[in-house]
C-alpha cells in the first residue's frame, strides 16, 4: 500500500461489520490509512489491522 494508490479492501470495521470498498490511499502510518471513498467520496481513516484483505485496482 502507498500514497496514490487506489485499492480495493474487505474492512471490519469496531462493531464488527465487515464492508468491501474501493478507496484512494491519502496517508498510510505505522497503525492507520487515511483514504478517500471512491463511491461514496467520504474521506475515512481505517486501523491496518482490521484490513481483511486488500488488492490494487487499476484505475480507469
Amino acid at each position: 500500500m502507498k500514497v496514490g494508490q487506489q485499492i480495493e479492501i474487505i474492512y471490519k470495521d469496531l462493531s464488527g461489520k465487515i464492508t468491501q470498498r474501493i478507496v484512494k490511499i491519502y496517508c498510510v502510518r505505522s497503525d492507520k490509512l487515511l483514504a478517500k471513498c471512491v463511491k461514496s467520496g467520504g474521506i475515512r481513516s481505517f486501523f491496518i489491522k482490521s484490513i481483511l484483505a486488500w488488492k490494487p485496482v487499476a484505475i480507469m
